[in-house]
């Protein structure tokens, strides 16, 4: 029997070499109970008999090919197909076929007859697009479609492709004979998203047949589902045509409109979306790699897997993860490029200094010192971890695989997935007398940060008031000494995290102990009401001057007005003569405490390590704001005493009544309880203490950007936020006074189209960052010479262009940029010659993509009329990365000024300065 079913290649799993890797993957999916439609493999070694006639003249003809010999091919290639088209089937051979395929298909099939070659969908080689398969094809067409299969074997671009990728030319092939799912809508899953976010799948989906996807024929909308949090982000399309059986009955698709209440409505629901997603992940671990799987929806709205293979175009380079969970607190949103460079100069200086006390070796702090210094990354304005360089850091500190563990717990890392480290016995011996030594010195050390601190700020204080006498430069020197000296200090905060930590978590171990662990929230609440904790002050205060407001109808009528207007009644001294005794009385007590607040607590704001956010004594209207808030709830200072002592009072309760007869037990928890909460008390007041030295940073560096604008280099003092520190630098130091003034711009430009971008929390890739404009914009034409679509493939071109309508195989292309309104596979021979694509349809998954990457040239689709608004000779600069192409010079001679507008991701350690 020449045709295999799935039961007997379950029955005898050797069959398995011989079904190709379309027909292996088909099986798989079967065997772990995959919906598939139904479907026979004529197996290779039948495939192999049927071509026996013809083995050495295809040999001669395929011996003496080489790469660069396209003529040659394309030649060889007729020749062999036409050999294989005329060679006959005996009768019986035919009719056994036939006759199987009724009986498992019914009398009136539609079936899809599809190559699978041996070498096929490999994780090195898809062979996407290479071989040829036919879709509805009936009864009648049968035999004549299999052998068209297997004559696709020896096609053009087939030997092309193996020559490119030094694979056996002679290589045979199955040929899957499957049953035709009536699409409703159908779609091509990647469970990983290699051009752009691999922490997400995408998914192009479309209305009717998938064979419109990835031959540019159906338009088509995107899905990036999120691991882990499913999160999806939708780029919906008007959608015209899709693809469906021939009407007629005749083998092959045909073109059809969508409904109009469909075309602007996307192909899936975002349920349907999560669900292809999950089902693509279960099979990816299944299988092992990341997966490329065909899709379709019956009209019972049944979900049926069409194919699955490895997915190829994996980029190679560093593995970087970008999250900002736990550092999103500090820097939410848009942050400006002078906030990120000094923060990535605290972090270095920082875990400098902590891995010193840490005894990390000196060769190992050296050979780090690229990751020390990129522990973040600003990403379309947002500030990332690099956890690829925290890790290599951490690693090296926490000894103990659960400490690892701990760790990714307590910055809120858990669904990270890396394997744990063993380090040496020797090391762990080593750091466990570091760690004695340091949990013992270590009370001592944060008193000594306290007191180096208070002596440090009270000196930036002083110079702070005296600075518009200093000179520029005098003022980026004290900042750079400034931080020197305050950076090597600040290595306790990092060594009382770890302790946090530690503490939290062995407290937590004995709660588990001692059966506690299932009371919600007694862990957190046994830290409630920790005395001594500085960053409680701003809140107490603020609820000390509220209540002295609603003693004073006087003050109550102030807070009845706009912040600014509170803020310009209460510091008008000039009116407090005609006030009655009692008002002036509630005035000064209330102003008292607000000086007070200023005084100790201006810089803690929203947002505060941001240099842009102004500070309370910047803009004290601020703090009235404030208040007035404070006032419209029930709140009082009390009622926040009494929550806070009966949520402990009711924690405290729990645990004396468990450990009532074991004093042990109660004295190692409370010497553990005691350890948590003094490392949490520390944790809070040296983040008081922080933010203090980011508001004197901000007056420093706002007088710089007043000097500046004076100077007429800046359009106000406020711009300075926009500058990076090596501006600051050459202004201050080096005293270059270039204007800034269009750097200025293009970053608030650059920024605005940030602003409304959903950026995801967790960002992974290799090499290059990715292309992230899905996130914000769908690809639309811009006016003056501007194009936009979707990069998929990266790199940038200058080049002519050529527009292709209807090209022809042997057509040459010299170099150009290609322009098309949509290629297929037979195109191949054309795209290996052309230094760019341009395309108007596609997407990330198909075949202009795929072979663009495959070939490492830039490419962009979804450019909408590309073919109408560029012409032949046109000069054209295109954007693989950013998916932007600008007409420099038209064919006429007309030139162009225009360059390309951004919006997509930059990182700006990789990125010039404007």
């Amino acid at each position: 029997m020449p045709l295999l079913s799935i039961k007997s290649i379950h029955q005898s799993p050797e069959l398995l070499r011989q079904c190709g890797g379309k027909g292996r993957s088909l099986v798989k999916l079967d065997k772990l109970g995959y919906k598939v439609p139904t479907f026979l493999i004529f197996p290779s070694n039948e495939v192999a008999h049927y071509l026996q006639p013809l083995n050495t003249k295809i040999q001669v003809l395929l011996a003496s090919l080489t790469t660069a010999d396209h003529k040659n091919i394309i030649q060889t290639a007729q020749k062999i197909a036409e050999m294989i088209l005329s060679l006959s089937m005996t009768s019986e051979y035919k009719h056994s076929i036939t006759m199987r395929c009724q009986h498992t298909f019914g009398s009136q099939y539609h079936v899809s007859v599809r190559s699978s070659a041996l070498a096929e969908d490999g994780q090195h080689h898809s062979f996407a697009g290479q071989l040829d398969s036919f879709l509805y094809v009936t009864p009648t067409t049968l035999i004549d479609s299999i052998k068209s299969c297997i004559a696709s074997l020896y096609s053009a671009r087939a030997i092309k492709y193996r020559l490119n990728n030094n694979l056996n030319i002679s290589d045979g092939m199955a040929v899957v004979i499957q049953e035709m799912v009536s699409a409703t809508k159908s779609g091509v899953l990647f469970t990983m998203n290699t051009a752009g976010n691999m922490n997400e799948s995408a998914i192009v989906a479309a209305y009717g047949v998938g064979e419109g996807i990835v031959s540019d024929r159906s338009d088509s909308d995107m899905f990036y589902v999120e691991r882990g949090t499913q999160r999806v982000v939708s780029v919906v399309h008007k959608k015209s045509v899709r693809l469906d059986a021939n009407p007629n009955g005749h083998r092959g698709t045909t073109e059809n409109n969508v409904v109009a209440e469909l075309q602007e409505q996307p192909v899936l629901s975002e349920a349907e979306a999560i669900h292809i997603a999950e089902l693509g992940l279960h099979l990816e671990q299944h299988l092992g790699c990341a997966q490329d799987i065909e899709f379709a929806f019956n009209a019972n709205k049944e979900l049926l897997l069409l194919q699955a293979r490895p997915i190829t175009a994996i980029p190679i380079g560093e593995l970087k993860i970008l999250d900002n969970s736990n550092i999103i607190e500090s820097y939410p949103g848009i942050t400006l490029p002078l906030s990120i460079d000094f923060a990535r100069q605290a972090y270095q200086g920082v875990f400098l200094a902590a891995a010193k006390a840490f005894k990390l070796p000196r060769t190992f702090i050296k050979n780090h010192e690229k990751q020390f210094a990129e522990l973040l990354i600003r990403v379309n304005g947002r500030v990332y971890y690099q956890l690829q360089n925290a890790r290599r850091i951490m690693e090296a500190v926490l000894v103990s695989r659960r400490s690892q563990q701990g760790w990714r717990s307590f910055i809120g890392l858990e669904g990270i997935e890396w394997p744990l480290v063993t380090p040496s016995f020797s090391r762990r011996v080593k750091s466990f007398f570091i760690l004695i030594h340091l949990v013992f010195t270590h009370q001592r050390t944060m008193k000594r940060l306290f007191t180096v601190f208070q002596d440090k700020y009270t000196e930036i204080q002083t110079f702070i008031d005296q600075q518009e006498s200093k000179s520029s430069a005098d003022i980026y020197q004290f900042y750079q000494d400034t931080c020197d000296i305050l950076f090597k200090e600040w290595a306790p905060t990092i060594i009382n995290d770890y302790f946090a930590m530690k503490a939290h978590d062995l407290y937590k171990a004995r709660l588990t102990a001692l059966g506690l662990d299932t009371h919600d929230n007694l862990a957190n609440d046994l830290l409630c009401g920790i005395e001594g904790m500085e960053s409680e002050q701003p809140i107490i205060l603020l609820l000390g001057m509220k209540e002295l407001i609603l003693q004073s109808p006087y003050l109550q009528h102030i807070f009845e007005k706009k912040p600014k207007e509170i803020w310009y009644t209460l510091s008008d001294n000039a009116t407090n003569k005609t006030l009655e005794p009692a008002s002036l009385q509630a005035k000064t007590e209330l102003m008292v405490l607000w000086d007070n607040y200023l005084e100790k607590f201006s810089d803690r704001t929203l947002e505060e390590l941001k240099l842009e956010t102004p500070t309370l004594k910047m803009q004290p209207w601020i703090l009235a704001g404030m208040l007035k808030n404070q006032l419209a709830n029930t709140s009082t200072l009390k009622s926040f005493k009494m929550r806070q002592q009966r949520i402990l009072g009711h924690a405290e309760a729990i645990i004396k009544q468990r450990l009532k007869n074991a004093t042990w037990q109660k004295w190692v928890f409370n010497f553990f309880l005691g350890k948590a909460r003094q490392a949490i008390k520390d944790r809070e007041n040296m983040r008081i203490n922080r933010a203090r030295i980011y508001g004197a940073v901000k007056s420093l560096f706002l007088e710089l950007g007043q000097r500046m604008h004076q100077d007429q280099l800046l359009d106000k003092a406020e711009d300075v936020f926009y500058l990076r520190l090596h501006d600051l630098q050459a202004y201050s130091i080096e005293d270059k006074k270039h204007t800034k003034k269009s750097q200025v711009i293009a970053e608030k430009q650059a920024l605005e189209q940030y602003r409304n971008m959903e950026m995801p929390d967790r960002l992974i890739y290799r090499g290059e960052a990715p292309n992230l404009s899905y996130y914000n914009t769908m690809p639309t034409p811009l006016a003056n010479g501007q194009l936009k679509g979707i990069g998929v493939s990266k790199g940038n071109v200058t080049a002519p262009a050529r527009v292709l309508q209807s090209p022809s195989m042997d057509l040459k292309i010299n170099g150009e940029i290609l322009v098309t309104r949509m290629t297929d596979p037979g195109w191949v021979f054309l795209m290996s010659q052309a230094a760019g694509i341009i395309s108007e349809k596609g997407s990330l998954l198909s075949h202009t993509a795929i072979i663009g990457r495959e070939f490492g040239i830039p490419t962009v689709v979804g450019v909408n009329h590309a073919t109408q608004l560029v012409h032949t000779g046109d000069q054209l600069a295109l954007n693989g990365d950013l998916g932007e192409i600008t007409l420099l010079a038209s064919a006429n001679g007309t030139t162009t000024n225009n360059t390309c507008e951004q919006a997509t991701i930059v990182p700006e350690e990789t990125a010039p300065s404007l």
